[in-house]
């Protein structure tokens, strides 16, 4: 197997278990890892998905969701339950579904999509859905691409994600307001002139980030 420079994305649940996105022969799967042996817990794949990208963990460590492509390029949000290991395809359309993840009680996914009022949007957009009624609903939509959204784990109101809003890529936030859910209030929360690939949050003041400065990529604890 091997790993997707800079794409595969991955996510730990409870220090204990890593979950990456590898490529084995012709097609991608879903690894799980132990961290403290290094050793392959379980490996996941299907037969019509042929890459694998952001997988992140459920907040009870029993399901994990992604985004994946098939043969005919067609790019979906997967949900992975590991105690019945079956894969199901949960928007399943003609759109641009990516970077998806759960929000704190396990019931909702925020992900990234180029569907809008049923057109294709020239940018990306933040959706929500609701997993049990497989409603959508849209978030954020500007000309911007917003990609990996991820919720605070501090503040269940508040959620992360990577915009070229102000030209370069940085890590952006939206705040809802408690009494009025429609109302976001934006901040951009980074400012690297080369702009940022990939970040994890940590608490609700710092973040990891794969960043290209000083004529190399690198990850940068900010």
């Amino acid at each position: 197997e091997s790993v997707h420079f800079l794409e595969s994305g991955m996510d730990v649940f409870q220090d204990e278990k890593l979950a990456i996105a590898v490529r084995s022969n012709r097609q991608d799967v879903l690894q799980i890892l132990d961290l403290e042996t290094g050793e392959i817990i379980n490996t996941y794949g299907h037969d019509s998905l042929v890459t694998i990208r952001s997988p992140r963990w459920s907040p009870g460590g029993k399901k994990i969701i992604f985004s994946g492509q098939d043969f005919s390029g067609q790019s979906d949000i997967f949900i992975l339950n590991i105690e019945q290991e079956q894969i199901l395809n949960l928007t399943n359309d003609i759109y641009t579904d990516r970077d998806p993840s759960f929000n704190p009680n396990g019931r909702e996914i925020i992900f990234s999509s180029d569907r809008t009022n049923g057109n294709y949007n020239s940018g990306l957009d933040l959706f929500v859905m609701d997993i049990s009624s497989g409603d959508i609903g849209l978030l954020l939509a500007d000309m911007a691409q917003k990609t990996f959204p991820i919720w605070s784990e501090t503040d269940s109101l508040k959620i992360y994600y990577l915009s070229d809003r102000s030209g370069m890529t940085n890590i952006w936030s939206l705040k809802q307001d408690i009494f009025q859910l429609a109302t976001l209030a934006l901040r951009q929360e980074t400012d690297f002139h080369t702009g940022i690939s990939q970040f994890q949050p940590m608490g609700s003041d710092s973040a990891v980030a794969g960043v290209f400065r000083d004529f190399s990529y690198q990850v940068a604890a900010l």
